[in-house]
């Protein structure tokens, strides 16, 4: 029911749809946001785009911000709950069209007699 009035108040596009694709108007506002608030160190050089599930419906975009520019905290006539809904959904819209992420990965392996033990590990390359 959360989505549903986050829906209705305008803040997110319908939200009953397991379809991945974005407006063109909607890649391009995004595409902007992340490069005056992120750099162009963070935008591809051309939009990102998913494929649907074999079986999705393509009668509606992709759940997504209504606009960009409104942050969750703005949302002061919405719950807290349903700020962290749209929290969830803003955080993922603008991630589908910024750059894959960059890892430093480790690799230790410990040998005791017969036993081989290895742990792995990766943090955020800055």
């Amino acid at each position: 029911m959360m989505a549903q009035r986050l829906y209705e108040a305008g803040y997110i596009t319908y939200m009953r749809t397991d379809s991945t694709n974005l407006s063109q108007d909607a890649v391009n506002m995004v595409r902007g946001y992340i490069s005056d608030n992120f750099g162009k160190k963070y935008l591809p050089e051309s939009p990102n785009q998913y494929a649907s599930k074999e079986n999705s419906q393509e009668a509606h975009e992709a759940i997504r911000p209504s606009d960009v520019n409104v942050m969750a905290e703005s949302l002061k006539d919405m719950e807290a709950d349903a700020q962290k809904l749209y929290q969830l959904i803003w955080r993922q819209f603008v991630a589908c069209q910024m750059t894959p992420a960059k890892y430093d990965s480790t690799t230790l392996t410990v040998g005791a007699g017969d036993f081989r033990l290895k742990a792995r590990g990766r943090i955020f390359a800055l």
